[in-house]
C-alpha cells in the first residue's frame, strides 16, 4: 500500500475533502490532490504541519 493511498484513507476516515486540506496547507485543492496522489511531493514545510494536527499519526505511513 503506498504512502499516498495511507494518506488518503486517514483523511477519508475523518472526513475532510482534499479541499479542506488544501485550505489548511494554503495550497490549492489540485496542488494537494496531486501530492496525494503521488504526481508531486510534499514541501517540508507542508509535511510538518500535516504531522501536527490532532487527527494524523505518522505510524501508518512509516509502516509502507
Amino acid at each position: 500500500m503506498s504512502k499516498q493511498y495511507k494518506l488518503k484513507e486517514m483523511r477519508d476516515k475523518y472526513h475532510y475533502t482534499q479541499g479542506d486540506i488544501a485550505i489548511k496547507l494554503g495550497i490549492s485543492t489540485r496542488a494537494y490532490a496531486n501530492k496525494e496522489n503521488g504526481s508531486s511531493e510534499f514541501t517540508l514545510s507542508e509535511a510538518k504541519k500535516i504531522v501536527r494536527w490532532p487527527w494524523f499519526c505518522a505510524l501508518p505511513l512509516l509502516q509502507a
